[in-house]
């Protein structure tokens, strides 16, 4: 494994996406959808102090190309026009009282929408659904049957969600019926996930700092971790495979949140897959 590049001075980067050739990702604690481009060139392309949401997070893109980018703190979907423009493209506050989190958009443009379902800090696991957002502005939900859905991926006709708190992946068929489930070691906390060429999946763990994969023979394999006993923790928060490039990105930041929150910990690493 040969790391290539890394963007370091980042507050919390998260929702990790390749599209077009660039990494796309949302810098949830400094309020920015950010790009970085293969000549290197990193860019703002949404900011909170330009009517962007405070904490994005989770990013996809509509059949048309436009950019979605998930407003946790508000519940809602803003809408990124080829003009630049920022608009609601759904509200879903009416369905949730807490924040929003990661989403998946599919080919044919429906947008699956994790949430926290509950206070981690305070509050009892419960299980909460998905939302889909349709096209045509049309909302439906699973049924409530995750436990703080994080991460989601697909491969093929297949759907893959982290649950954080239960250290649990829910593999989900194309009606959101939940299929398999796949146990993680207890304290993984797998937050961000993704789909390799071979359908291997990827999966962040928060929790350990470490990046592994679920081979085709459901076996767990460490592919990186961070050394956490001795130096500053560090959690792996998410990761996007290219399968084109055979490059995976994954981001850190100090496992300390507050700390994350005042100080700029967060990194996005490069690394060949083999």
């Amino acid at each position: 494994m040969k790391t290539l590049f890394e963007i370091e001075g980042l507050g919390f980067p998260e929702a990790l996406r390749w599209h077009q050739g660039d990494l796309w990702f949302s810098d949830m604690f400094r309020g920015k959808v950010m790009r970085w481009s293969v000549d290197k060139k990193l860019e703002t392309i949404v900011d909170a102090k330009s009517n962007g949401p405070v904490m994005p997070g989770g990013l996809g893109w509509l059949p048309n190309g436009d950019l979605i980018v998930v407003d946790c703190n508000e519940a809602k979907l803003i809408r990124r026009s080829a003009t630049g423009a920022l608009t609601v493209y759904a509200d879903l506050s009416d369905l949730t009282k807490f924040p929003l989190n990661d989403m998946f958009i599919d080919k044919s443009g429906v947008a699956w929408v994790g949430g926290y379902g509950f206070d981690p800090e305070s509050q009892a696991r419960t299980l909460s659904p998905l939302y889909k957002v349709a096209v045509d502005g049309q909302i439906t939900t699973t049924k409530p049957q995750f436990v703080f859905p994080n991460g989601c991926d697909q491969y093929q006709d297949l759907f893959a969600v982290a649950e954080t708190f239960i250290d649990q992946i829910s593999y989900l068929n194309r009606d959101g019926d939940i299929v398999k489930k796949y146990q993680l070691p207890a304290g993984s906390g797998p937050d961000g996930i993704s789909f390799d060429g071979q359908g291997r999946l990827f999966v962040a763990s928060a929790f350990l700092g470490s990046l592994d994969f679920i081979d085709n023979d459901n076996n767990l394999v460490n592919f990186f971790r961070f050394d956490n006993s001795t130096t500053s923790s560090r959690g792996i928060y998410d990761c996007a495979i290219n399968a084109e490039t055979g490059i995976v990105a994954f981001a850190s930041a100090s496992s300390d949140e507050k700390y994350a929150m005042e100080h700029d910990t967060g990194s996005i690493t490069f690394m060949e897959l083999t």
